[in-house]
């Protein structure tokens, strides 16, 4: 395979991963997710027997669970 022949195929490649990027956020966009919210829900649906508790908000001044 010749260099130029690499090149065009790393452009196609990278240029098809970009629209498929587009697509997902286009669609999570018009389901209102945004995409740790999605990646989330994937991991949930994957591993239907993990344990979800209340987490505690992210801040330094909160308090969580009395502590």
């Amino acid at each position: 395979m010749r260099s130029n022949d690499s090149s065009s195929i790393a452009d196609r490649l990278h240029s098809l991963v970009s629209r498929e990027i587009e697509l997902v956020n286009v669609r999570l966009k018009e389901i209102e997710l945004n995409n740790q919210q999605a990646r989330l829900i994937k991991f949930i649906g994957e591993h239907p027997n993990t344990i979800q508790k209340n987490s505690c908000p992210i801040s330094k001044s909160a308090k969580c669970h009395g502590n």
